[in-house]
């Protein structure tokens, strides 16, 4: 199972993705870009993907948390989960992702990560 570890203020929280590996070495953790599944695994272009646009979506949803001073890995986990994701989000995101990923120093989020256990 891969999970996005989420950590604001020294507060940990894992939030469950709906990718899974087979074994914890078809994780790279210490990978260049977005290449989190070794290209030895079925499909690792496709979770890469799905990964990534997770990411997008938690960095999203911080900034826009972070806009109303409510951002805690609680909240940021319970948007992340309670929200419905159709492929039209997920086109918003990306393009909402990328264009402040250009604007905006990025602050903060570099706690939000990608895991496997």
């Amino acid at each position: 199972m891969v999970y996005l570890r989420v950590t604001i203020g020294g507060r940990c929280k894992l939030i469950k993705t709906s990718v899974e590996i087979n074994r914890p070495s078809d994780f790279n953790a210490k990978c260049k870009g977005e290449n989190w599944i070794r290209a030895g695994v079925a499909n690792s272009k496709t979770l890469n993907s799905q990964l990534s646009d997770i990411l997008a979506k938690a960095k999203v949803t911080y900034k826009e948390l972070d806009k109303e001073g409510e951002v805690t890995t609680g909240n940021l986990a319970k948007e992340m989960n309670t929200e419905i994701v159709s492929p039209s989000f997920m086109d918003f995101a990306r393009e909402r992702a990328q264009m402040i990923y250009d604007m905006i120093t990025v602050v903060g989020v570099t706690g939000v990560s990608i895991v496997a256990l």
